[in-house]
Parts: C-alpha cells; sequence; structure tokens
C-alpha cells in the first residue's frame, strides 16, 4: 500500500484506529452476564478512560508533550475508536497526534493488564488477557444525515481489518500501515533528539516492526502490509530506565527523575487516593464485584502474585516484560504504599533481573532489535 503524503492538498485525512478485546467471545461464553459485563468489560472500559485521562494531561513528560491529542474517541462494548481528522499541514503536529494515538492504545494495553480482571486470573495461574489495536490514515467522506455527523470509508473498514489481524502478533499487537510507521518514526526521531534519557517515555523506545503481508477481506487478490510494534533489546538507555523504575524506591526524589515522576502519576491515575480505588468522579462504581478498599490493597495483591509467580507463565514476550516492569515501578511509587515501596523495590529488581535473563539481548554494538 503506498504512503500518503499528509504534507500534500487533496482528499481530507484521518487517523482511523481501532482496539477490541482479544477472545472476547470466549469469555462472554463462559461467565454469566452480570460478571461479564461488570469484570471483564468493566476492566476494559476503566482502562480505555484512564489511559484517555493520561494522555490528555500534557505536564508529564515535559519535553515530551503532546501539541495535538487524538479526538472523537468513542467506546462501546468490546470495542473502542477514533476517527481524528489531520486538520493542520504542520509536521509537528501531524506526529504529535499520531504519537498521541500510539500513546492512548499502548496505555490502554497498560493499564488493562493491570485491570482487576487480569489481576484475578493472575491468582488464578491463568493466562493474562489482552487488546488488538490497528491504525491507519486515509482519506473518509461525510455521510448525509439528519441525525450525527458520521463518515463512511473504505480505510475505516481496513483499519478494522488491520485490527483483526493484530490478535495474532507475537509482541504487543498493536498494528499499524507504513503512513503511521513513517510519522511515528520522525515524532521518535525528535524526542530523541530534544530529550535527555530521563525525560523520554517508554514509548520512544519502542519501533514498528519488519512489514507482515494480510489479505483483505472482501478484496480479492489484494494484500495490506502491516507492521507491529515491538521493542528495541539493545538500547542501554532503556535498560537504565527499568532499572531506575523498578530498583529506586526513593519517593522524595521523585521530582529528580521525571520517568519515575510519570510513573507516580501513572499510578495514581489508575489508581485514587482514599477511597475505593475503581470509583468514577460521580461516584458511581467503575468495575463491580470487586472489592478493594483501597490502592494498597490492590497494590499490595499485585506485588503478591508478581513474587510468587517464579516461571513468570503470564509474561510471553518482551513488550510483556516491558509492560509488567512499567507498571510494577508506577505501583510502588503510589502515595498508599510509601511504607512498603522498598519491599516492592525488592520484588521489582528480582523480577527485572528475570527479564534481563530470559528478553534482553547484550548490545553488541548494532542495531539488534527483539525476535
Amino acid at each position: 500500500m503506498k504512503n500518503i503524503n499528509l504534507f500534500r492538498k487533496g482528499k481530507q485525512q484521518y487517523l482511523f484506529l481501532f482496539v477490541d478485546l482479544i477472545a472476547n467471545t470466549e469469555i462472554s461464553a463462559n461467565f454469566p452476564g452480570s460478571i461479564y459485563a461488570g469484570k471483564y468489560i468493566g476492566s476494559f472500559h476503566w482502562a480505555v478512560n484512564r489511559a484517555k485521562s493520561f494522555i490528555q494531561a500534557n505536564y508529564i513528560f515535559p519535553k515530551a508533550q503532546f501539541r495535538r491529542v487524538i479526538q472523537n474517541i468513542t467506546l462501546a462494548g468490546d470495542q473502542v475508536n477514533s476517527f481524528s481528522q489531520i486538520d493542520t499541514s504542520k509536521s509537528t503536529d501531524i506526529q504529535d497526534l499520531i504519537a498521541s494515538s500510539v500513546a492512548f492504545v499502548y496505555m490502554i494495553q497498560l493499564y488493562f493488564l493491570a485491570s482487576p480482571f487480569n489481576l484475578e486470573r493472575m491468582k488464578k495461574g491463568l493466562p493474562i488477557k489482552k487488546i488488538a489495536a490497528g491504525l491507519h490514515i486515509g482519506p473518509a467522506n461525510d455521510v448525509p444525515s439528519e441525525d450525527f455527523n458520521d463518515l463512511a470509508s473504505l480505510h475505516i473498514n481496513l483499519t478494522k481489518r488491520i485490527e483483526e489481524s493484530a490478535r495474532d502478533g507475537t509482541q504487543s499487537n498493536i498494528f499499524a500501515t507504513i503512513n503511521i510507521v513513517d510519522v511515528f518514526n520522525a515524532w521518535q526521531t525528535r524526542i530523541k533528539n530534544e530529550s535527555k534519557t530521563k525525560y523520554r517515555p517508554p514509548l520512544s523506545y519502542a519501533y514498528f516492526g519488519d512489514p507482515t503481508k494480510h489479505d483483505i477481506k472482501g478484496m480479492r487478490g489484494q494484500k495490506i502490509e502491516t507492521y507491529e510494534l515491538e521493542l528495541i533489546q539493545t538500547d542501554n538507555d532503556l535498560e537504565k530506565l527499568l532499572d531506575e523504575l523498578l530498583t529506586n524506591s526513593d519517593i522524595e526524589n521523585v521530582e529528580n527523575f521525571k520517568a519515575e515522576y510519570a510513573a507516580s502519576i501513572m499510578a495514581t491515575n489508575f489508581l485514587v487516593c482514599n477511597g475505593y480505588p475503581f470509583r468514577y468522579s460521580n461516584g458511581r462504581r467503575a468495575i463491580s464485584h470487586y472489592k478493594y478498599k483501597n490502592a494498597s490493597e490492590y497494590i499490595n495483591d499485585w506485588f503478591t502474585e508478581l513474587d510468587k509467580n517464579e516461571n513468570l507463565t503470564f509474561v510471553d514476550s518482551i513488550f510483556m516484560a516491558l509492560n509488567y516492569s512499567i507498571i510494577s515501578g508506577a505501583f510502588m511509587r503510589h502515595p498508599e504504599v510509601e511504607e512498603k515501596s522498598d519491599t516492592y523495590a525488592e520484588i521489582g529488581k528480582n523480577k527485572f533481573e528475570s527479564f534481563r535473563k530470559k528478553f534482553f539481548k547484550k548490545n553488541s554494538g548494532n542495531q539488534s532489535i527483539a525476535t
């Protein structure tokens, strides 16, 4: 599929995004309706809303703020989508819009991994459940309607097919087309040049891997190339960042290391302080059936499960190892667990060493990447 020149006048371009739960039918068939909605779908909705809140907060990474942020997010059932108009020709604004969309999907992934539904599965020794995402850029047209505004396009359908293909991914299950990849790469280069290591978000250490061709349902003989978001294994800066997150429990000086600062915000954004941790601002419970009284109780369960699972059976890729490291580094900085932060740091350190042995390759001076 040919790349689209976003800086050339012509048809109106949109960023299309679909995120869906993997194995949703399996879960719905094996749980009563109230449990399925209240636990599984509830956990997904919580993750999406918390991810949206995190991405829209423009103070977390001072050197990597998004000047343009993904818009028009629609959440229904087991799916979230966004059709964001690319209404600027300024390259840095387009880069930020695309990067914010990738960051949004990645934060959903992190928060859903850390959700009550998946923590419960960890306790039972069951595989955790994941999300899949497809991202693409293309033109679209307005649908004439008296009732609401809507868009129609082959490219919307195409993005949904990309998301469906992403369910078979081996790393992040986040797939994109070359249009997304090119702009995301430009954003990465800019952030790396402008920011010191301690100011860079973890996503700046990821990249979209080699293309894979897929058949397009309904379009005989045509294939599309997709790229899966992966992680560079040999970047020493990344290992330093993960090591800092998982071994340093100095809460008082958290502002001195901006990645730690971002991690503390991530934790408090996910688990509110001083009360029921999964509640919306209107007082309504966001995730029913879970009876956690406070954030400290939830975080303690997280580290207990992480500590006792010696074989890391729920960590099946380097990207998953990164996710568990970031979540753990965030949770140990939550203000409600300051008294136990050293204990959690020790667990984090031990797990990081296990991740390092299992997944990270030694830097040989070349661009060796995750496989």
